[in-house]
């Protein structure tokens, strides 16, 4: 990965790890735009913010889309020992960042999109 600090416009591939126990999975998803850096770390631990950007989903993360009775969302995923074993996870989505223990850019890729306005007249 080359993370030039001269490109700004650009897509970053980042891996979210999700952990409970010894149990543990991730997301990957894209972000693009003009920030960097530990911007896109805090923009990717609103994990339900970029659900829609998700490029690989090894732990099934899911945002609920129905509240609670008390109007709480709740999201659920799938997570992962070293044995293989399973524990389904579910939760309310304001306790996503508990569950967050490793985000990590792992590529970055310049936006070359000519975002010049057309010429008026």
């Amino acid at each position: 990965m080359n993370y030039d600090p001269n490109i700004m416009f650009g897509v970053n591939t980042v891996k979210v790890t999700l952990q409970q126990w010894e149990y543990s999975g991730y997301v990957i998803m894209t972000i693009g735009g003009n920030c960097k850096g530990a911007d896109i770390i805090k923009d990717a631990s609103d994990l339900d913010e970029f659900s829609d950007n998700i490029t690989e989903n090894q732990c099934e993360f899911k945002v609920i889309d129905e509240p609670d009775d008390d109007d709480n969302y709740w999201f659920n995923c799938v997570l992962h020992n070293v044995d293989g074993e399973d524990m389904q996870v579910e939760d309310e989505l304001d306790s996503l960042k508990n569950y967050i223990v490793k985000v990590e850019i792992i590529d970055f890729t310049e936006d070359k999109t000519d975002y010049d306005c057309a010429d008026e007249d």
